[in-house]
């Protein structure tokens, strides 16, 4: 078994001891496949890995199911981050889902305020407009609560969502 499918594996086997750390090697075959276009691989085992674009679309599909299955748990907001570096529209409803799923458990500091980042930063970057433009720069803080439940609530609601 190579390293792709042991990830996968434990992605999918939802490992509580291992899902992780799979998630992280997930991103670091990104980054390879990407060709280091998104900065070094995070795990250095991944370099002697060969990954093909079959493998990069079963770690994204399992990535995906991971979220769907588990979206209240703290790997999943892992996952969310990872997905919204893949350059893949199509994981967009999965985020809005997320999202939506942790915006009803909102407080500050909790991990659902840590997950709605997650996923509006993922958006974001996959052209979701959630945060405006500001001098010039997308304008977005973690720790501006308030702020961000309004920009999430706000991107929701023009997804015909309701928040409250």
């Amino acid at each position: 078994m190579n390293l792709v499918q042991k990830t996968l594996a434990a992605i999918q086997t939802v490992d509580p001891a291992n899902v992780e750390h799979a998630i992280m090697i997930a991103e670091s075959f990104l980054v390879k496949y990407a060709g280091r276009r998104l900065g070094e691989p995070l795990y250095p085992e991944v370099l002697q890995e060969e990954v093909s674009e079959k493998d990069i679309h079963q770690l994204k599909t399992a990535l995906v199911k991971l979220v769907e299955a588990h979206p209240l748990k703290d790997y999943a907001t892992i996952a969310v981050f990872v997905l919204g570096k893949w350059e893949d529209r199509s994981v967009i409803p999965t985020l809005v889902e997320f999202m939506k799923l942790n915006f009803v458990k909102l407080t500050p500091g909790s991990q659902s305020m840590h997950a709605v980042w997650n996923a509006m930063n993922s958006l974001d970057s996959l052209g979701e407009d959630i945060f405006p433009w500001e001098n010039g720069f997308k304008s977005g803080a973690s720790n501006e609560f308030e702020r961000n439940r309004q920009l999430a609530a706000r991107y929701l609601e023009k997804k015909g969502l309701k928040c409250q």
